[in-house]
């Protein structure tokens, strides 16, 4: 079957259509009843992953493509993925799409997912349930689609299509949590992983100890929170380090997430100010994306005083450390090792006969709420506000 959106057109009454164009990990769960995706390899990954600080950027060259109206780009430790409306020939699109984003694995495009319409919306809804995790039902992934969408509409990318859609996932997704007996089943990644990391840790030592948060990204925030709330920790033990300005829309969710805890605005995560926090700390956890180490074994080395042990979670997909292995009184959890350690989770979480007959109930009526979807939007015509809807259906 073709799906289209119906009645939607711009203003010179052309077609759109929605796209996604795209690279994910393979998890657990599978495909289900949504769309057949492939998966590729972390290495694939990490060669098209950008850091965050380079998402506007990529967003601006994607709105220069003749015939997108429209986009957004979700970009995670587990897919990197371009989401936009089109008014263009798709194949052509595509082909850009391809050039200018997925250039460095031309050779693997068979792992490439491409969706259309109806398909999109259904990949998206079961993705910000958690279906398409590494941690099957975890909660951060529709902070991180919001996170996406928020960046594209700040970039000057998204507007009322891309608001209309996301609100209307948000939703779905919402209801699916709070509805269902999916909200058993509803873990944070960032809890999962620091379970996992921690297990062998003695808690009273910990609990006694300086904690350095370093980031501002949702994984930073929801650490700062998890520790307060799951582990005990002391507010007034934890200090945040971060590059957030007012001007961003951060901070409002950084001293939410972060009350009663320090907050120390640094120019740069390569500063001694933020090598110092570490080298003092008990814990130390590291949030941010960049494609470059900022943390320096070298430099960590001339503050480290005694023997303290200092345990670092790096939760960086291309690292934010250089140097730390071997050195004495610290221990370093990177990326992959916290994706083995939720792996390991997962697959005790699909072993649970009730995790399966939930997806038994779920998938069914994820794929029946998407296909009745009609999402409304917003447009200003003639300085007056009409409220118009469109239905992904057949077309």
């Amino acid at each position: 079957m073709l799906f289209s959106t119906q009645n939607t057109r711009n203003d010179c009454g052309e077609q759109i259509h929605l796209q996604m164009v795209g690279v994910c990990l393979e998890n657990v769960v599978g495909s289900g009843m949504g769309p057949k995706l492939r998966y590729t390899e972390v290495d694939n990954l990490k060669k098209v992953k950008l850091p965050h600080a380079e998402v506007s950027a990529a967003l601006e060259s994607l709105m220069k493509i003749p015939g997108v109206e429209e986009a957004f780009i979700w970009n995670t430790c587990n897919r990197f993925e371009v989401y936009f409306f089109h008014t263009s020939n798709r194949r052509e699109l595509e082909a850009r799409i391809e050039e200018t984003f997925f250039a460095p694995i031309c050779e693997e495009r068979s792992k490439l997912n491409y969706l259309s319409d109806t398909d999109v919306v259904h990949h998206l809804v079961r993705t910000a349930v958690g279906f398409n995790s590494g941690l099957p039902g975890e909660r951060d992934v529709a902070q991180q689609l919001h996170s996406a969408v928020r960046l594209a509409s700040m970039a000057g990318a998204s507007g009322p299509l891309t608001e209309a859609l996301s609100d209307s996932v948000f939703e779905m997704a919402r209801e699916i949590r709070e509805e269902t007996v999916w909200k058993r089943f509803s873990p944070s990644y960032c809890g999962a992983a620091l379970e996992e990391a921690l297990r062998d840790t003695c808690m009273g030592r910990l609990q006694s100890g300086r904690v350095a948060v370093v980031g501002s990204s949702n994984t930073s925030r929801g650490s700062a929170e998890i520790l307060r709330r799951r582990f005990g920790i002391s507010e007034e033990n934890v200090t945040v380090y971060h590059r957030c300005h007012h001007k961003d829309g951060q901070m409002k969710s950084m001293r939410r997430a972060c009350r009663g805890s320090s907050r120390v605005r640094v120019r740069d995560y390569d500063s001694d100010t933020v090598h110092q926090a570490i080298a003092k700390s008990r814990l130390v956890i590291i949030g941010i994306d960049r494609s470059q180490p900022v943390i320096s074994g070298e430099r960590l080395a001339r503050h480290l005083k005694g023997d303290e042990q200092v345990t670092v979670i790096d939760f960086n997909t291309f690292g934010s450390c250089e140097g730390l292995e071997g050195l004495p009184g610290v221990r370093l959890v990177d990326a992959a090792m916290i994706e083995d350690k939720v792996r390991d989770y997962a697959n005790r979480l699909v072993h649970n006969p009730e995790f399966l007959n939930a997806l038994e109930v779920l998938e069914p009526m994820v794929r029946e709420r998407v296909r009745g979807l009609r999402v409304v939007f917003e447009d200003q015509v003639e300085g007056k506000v009409s409220v118009e809807s469109y239905a992904l259906g057949v077309a």
